[in-house]
């Protein structure tokens, strides 16, 4: 989401530096460009889309490298006696990109039922 603000703010910013540098500022005293809550909100949307997209694929990929499940790779893997660190890696790893799939997961169903709030 930030990198879209970002380029959001920095949109309109070089448009405000072109409308002060133009020779009808004397017109115009002041211009403002109202954005509704619901814009920013498909704004966030499509940001935590893509980053729920990537975060399943990371997913996806786990699931095809070890052919398992987490719950069923995880299960493997403490009942084992040997101890591999890049399996334990993989293990934190996708362990993580499970949590981050379940939280965009809830952000997008608040942001599509509107509970979200804009500062």
């Amino acid at each position: 989401m930030v990198g879209m603000l970002g380029t959001l703010a920095a949109t309109l910013s070089d448009f405000t530096n072109r409308c002060q540098s133009c020779p009808q500022k004397a017109k115009v005293e002041h211009a403002m460009m109202k954005i509704d809550k619901q814009d920013i909100g498909h704004l966030l949307l499509l940001d935590y889309l893509a980053s729920l997209h990537s975060a399943r694929e990371k997913l996806r990929l786990f699931e095809h490298k070890y052919q398992a499940s987490l719950d069923e790779f995880s299960a493997a893997l403490k009942a084992s006696d040997q101890e591999d660190f890049e399996v334990w890696d993989d293990y934190m790893e996708w362990k993580a990109y499970q949590r981050v799939s379940e939280d965009l997961s809830q952000k997008i169903e608040e942001i599509k039922h509107g509970h979200f709030e804009v500062a």
